[in-house]
């Protein structure tokens, strides 16, 4: 189910985060921007901000295993 999720996250709602990320907002608040948990975001979250400052879509979805 997660995995779903992510997929479907990603489909509609990834340049956005990044976007949000590299204007070093917090992860409390994306979730609230993108009206998302906390829990359910932070390990894209995670993966977004190791990627910084390049933020590369193919290698964050390498990392996330999506392709």
């Amino acid at each position: 189910m997660f995995i779903y999720w992510i997929f479907k996250f990603i489909k509609t709602n990834f340049k956005a985060f990044i976007k949000k990320v590299k204007k070093s907002k917090t992860l409390e608040t994306i979730a609230s921007e993108l009206e998302e948990e906390v829990a359910d975001i932070k390990p894209i979250y995670d993966v977004v901000i190791a990627a910084a400052p390049d933020y590369n879509i193919d290698i964050i979805k390498n990392k996330l295993a999506i392709n």
